[in-house]
């Protein structure tokens, strides 16, 4: 009876998409590909362009944790690739673009990621976001009060 209860207790903490195998030996935990959670879509890498050159200036990457949408820089092109964020407030100031944290708090809701704030590197400012996929490209829209700029993020590899 013991050992019922505490299988029954271990199920209550173990994700319903886990399958439990076992042999003589030992147990593992595999999980089921029919009930996984698929990596959200927004994920990836993206190559962001300047508005006015219409020149490449960074690769971007896009990831969730917990849940929650993150973006970071992870190369950056051109003569600036040494550059850091001196405009930037706080613990920000003075880092490296490359690595730098550009996107926070974002989640998906629906076809529309939001809830979240990106960091305009060039002028150190963060402004309220909204976010969404068309084909290859990303929609990503930056907001101060109804005031907003777009810029167009191209999925890459």
């Amino acid at each position: 009876m013991k050992l019922k209860a505490i299988f029954l207790s271990l199920c209550l903490l173990v994700p319903a998409q886990t399958v439990w195998t076992s042999t003589a030996s030992s147990a593992k935990r595999v999980v089921n590909p029919r009930t996984a959670k698929k990596a959200d879509p927004i994920v990836g890498r993206y190559k962001t362009i300047d508005d006015k050159t219409k020149k490449a200036l960074s690769i971007v990457e896009i990831y969730e944790k917990k849940g929650v949408i993150y973006a970071k820089i992870v190369k950056v092109f051109g003569e600036d690739a040494n550059a850091r964020c001196e405009k930037c407030k706080g613990d920000k100031k003075n880092k490296p673009l490359k690595g730098l944290g550009i996107l926070w708090g974002m989640k998906n809701n629906g076809d529309v990621y939001s809830g979240g704030t990106i960091l305009d590197p060039d002028n150190g400012k963060t402004y309220t976001c909204k976010m969404w996929l068309t084909g290859n490209k990303l929609k990503v829209r930056g907001y101060i009060a109804f005031l907003y700029r777009t810029q167009y993020w191209h999925k890459t590899k």
